[in-house]
């Protein structure tokens, strides 16, 4: 049992804190700007992806920037998955990483772009939470070459793959054609449905070698609606494997026929 006072002291103090660098201080004017954002957690305490799942919000992001600076992309690292209390979600445990890129303006000078971050961070409860962030870029003609920090890992496409999605009464099944390892552990490869209310994300997914290529085969979710024509998701690969081109995480996207 929870007394008041620990309640009200989870629900009034922040549990996720941010921090925002570019990758590299100095930028050619019109370069894309990688920036890394990072949200750290209090341990025990998650947040959720962009699909959170059975339960949970995923993260708003408003940026604020300055003149001739436009948003090129906001990227959100492989997510995990999360079991709790019956349910299945996905999201983030100790750090949600996040690439910000931006394309810089013309005009050489020092920036600072801020922005504004939003997140739903959950432990025995759950409580939204603001962050206010701001980070420093300056834009010079032929900048000096310095150290670039690592980027997160971030889902991405693998060239040559091919996905098609098919409804089968109570199921999907997604075939991904294109080139895989050898002596892959199936076993060990996650499915993650980027498009809500898609897969009963409890019963979660199984992938099955298929002629060239591995077909993935879920249950549909209890919410399916009938209008439902596009598939998003993530292919992870296991701890130690990557498929083609060094891809962790790949993104797969399909029409469903049905």
């Amino acid at each position: 049992m929870m007394f008041p006072a620990a309640l009200a002291l989870l629900m009034t103090q922040n549990h996720a804190q941010a921090a925002w660098t570019p990758a590299v201080a100095v930028v050619a004017p019109n370069a894309v700007v990688d920036t890394i954002l990072e949200i750290k957690l209090d341990p025990d305490w998650h947040t959720y992806w962009w699909n959170a799942g059975d339960n949970g919000a995923p993260p708003q992001f408003k940026w604020t920037l300055p003149t001739g600076w436009k948003l090129v992309g906001t990227s959100l690292g492989v997510p995990e998955i999360i079991e709790l209390d019956g349910m299945t979600s996905y999201g983030y445990e100790n750090v949600m990483p996040v690439l910000a890129q931006f394309k810089a303006p013309a005009a050489p000078g020092r920036h600072t772009l801020r922005g504004t971050i939003t997140v739903l961070v959950c432990e025995s409860v759950c409580r939204a939470e603001t962050l206010n962030v701001s980070t420093t870029v300056e834009v010079r003609p032929n900048p000096p070459a310095s150290p670039r920090r690592a980027l997160p890992v971030i889902p991405r496409s693998v060239a040559g793959w091919r996905a098609s999605a098919a409804l089968r009464t109570d199921r999907i099944e997604l075939d991904v054609r294109g080139t895989v390892p050898d002596g892959l552990d199936l076993s060990k490869v996650q499915f993650l449905a980027e498009t809500k209310n898609a897969m009963d994300y409890a019963s979660g997914a199984t992938v099955t070698a298929i002629d060239g290529g591995l077909r993935v085969s879920f249950a549909k979710s209890p919410f399916w609606q009938s209008n439902l024509r596009e598939l998003r998701g993530l292919l992870i690969a296991p701890t130690g494997t990557k498929w083609p081109n060094g891809v962790n995480a790949a993104v797969v996207q399909a029409s469903i026929s049905q």
